[in-house]
C-alpha cells in the first residue's frame, strides 16, 4: 500500500488531539518552501524521507532514525505509522519519550494522553503520562494517573518517588515518607528518594534523621539541593560551622553565612547569627544589602536582651 496525501490528512485528524504538526506528506527539511523537491525525495527509495508503505515500514525507519539520533525524521515517520494504526500506544509512546526528550512537554504530555487512555490497564503509559503532569505541577493529574500506574506494577521506583514527593508538596509528610520508603526499597542505589526523603524530615523539624538520610543521598550523587538541605539540618541542630562548610558547596562565602546566619536566628542564637552576618557582609565583594539588614536586626534583638536583663 502506498500512503498518499489522503493517508496524510487521516493521520493529521487522528492526532489533532496530541497536536502533531508535521505530516507524512511533508518530510522534515531546511528548505521548506521546495515543494517540488520535497515530493520528489517523498517518491525516491534511496531517500530517508520517503513515504512508508506498511506500519511495519513506518515504525522500523522510525526506530533506526531514533536510534542514530534523528530525533525528526524519527517523528515524521511515526506520524506515517499512525496513518495506518492510528492508537498504537507503543508509537504514541515513541512520540512522547521524544517530545518528553525535546522539552515539549504539551506535546508529550498529549502523545501520553491518547496512549493512556486507549490502555488504561497499561503503567507505561500512565506512568509516563503522571510524570509529564508532574513535570507541568499538575499535582492533581499526576497523582491519578500515577495511582492508576501502582495498581498494575508495583516495581517503578520511580512512580513511588514521584507520589512521595507530591505528598510532600501537600504537606501529607507520613505518606510521602512511606511511598519514599518503597522507593528506596526497589532501588536502594537512586539518590532521588532518599533526598526527597531528607526534605520531608527536614519540613517535619526532624533534623538529625534528615542528616542522616541526605548524607546517604550525597554518598550516590552530589546535588545542590541535598548540601542545601543538609546545611538547613545541620544549622537548625546548632551546628553552624559544619552547616557552613555544606551550604558552600553549592552558594557562594557571603551567601552561606547569611543562611546561617538566618537559621541561627531562627534558633534565637542572636549573637551567633549576628556574627555571621557580619561575616556575610565583609566577604561580600559588593554591598550585600539582605545580609546588613539581617545584621541590623540581629543587633536590635542583643539590644533588647541586653535591655531586659537586671
Amino acid at each position: 500500500m502506498r500512503i498518499t496525501y489522503r493517508h496524510c490528512r487521516v493521520a493529521l485528524a487522528s492526532l489533532v488531539a496530541i497536536g502533531i504538526v508535521g505530516c507524512a506528506g511533508t518530510p522534515p527539511q531546511s528548505d521548506t518552501s521546495s515543494h517540488t523537491k520535497s515530493a520528489k525525495n517523498s517518491d525516491d527509495a534511496s531517500s530517508p524521507t520517503r513515504l512508508a508503505r506498511s506500519f511495519d515500514e513506518a515504525v522500523r525507519r522510525g526506530d533506526e532514525a531514533w536510534h542514530s539520533g534523528n530525533t525528526d525524521l524519527a517523528l515524521y515517520l511515526y506520524v506515517q505509522a499512525l496513518s495506518f494504526q492510528p492508537r498504537d500506544i507503543n508509537t504514541l509512546g515513541k512520540i512522547g519519550s521524544i517530545h518528553q526528550a525535546k522539552g515539549n512537554l504539551d506535546l508529550a504530555r498529549k502523545a501520553f494522553e491518547l496512549a493512556a487512555t486507549t490502555a488504561p490497564n497499561d503503567a507505561r503509559a500512565t506512568s509516563h503520562l503522571g510524570l509529564v503532569m508532574l513535570g507541568q505541577g499538575d499535582l492533581d493529574g499526576a497523582d491519578t494517573w500515577l495511582r492508576k500506574s501502582i495498581a498494575v506494577d508495583t516495581t517503578n521506583w520511580r512512580i513511588y518517588d514521584a507520589l512521595g514527593y507530591i505528598a510532600r508538596t501537600r504537606g501529607h509528610y507520613t505518606d510521602a515518607l512511606a511511598f519514599l520508603q518503597h522507593a528506596t526499597t526497589l532501588a536502594p542505589s537512586a539518590p532521588e528518594p532518599l533526598l526527597h526523603r531528607g526534605g520531608v524530615l527536614v519540613a517535619m523539624a526532624d533534623y538529625a534523621n534528615a542528616e542522616t538520610v541526605l548524607k546517604q543521598s550525597l554518598e550516590l550523587r552530589q546535588t545542590s539541593d541535598a548540601w542545601q538541605l543538609l546545611g538547613d539540618a545541620q544549622a537548625h541542630r546548632g551546628e553552624y560551622a559544619k552547616a557552613l562548610n555544606s551550604l558552600m558547596q553549592t552558594m557562594d562565602v557571603p551567601r552561606a553565612y547569611n543562611a546561617v546566619g538566618q537559621v541561627a536566628m531562627s534558633n534565637h542564637d542572636n549573637r551567633v547569627a549576628f556574627d555571621y552576618f557580619q561575616k556575610a557582609t565583609e566577604a561580600s565583594p559588593v554591598y550585600f544589602p539582605e545580609a546588613q539588614r539581617n545584621a541590623a536586626a540581629a543587633r536590635e534583638r542583643l539590644g533588647a536582651v541586653i535591655t531586659a536583663k537586671p
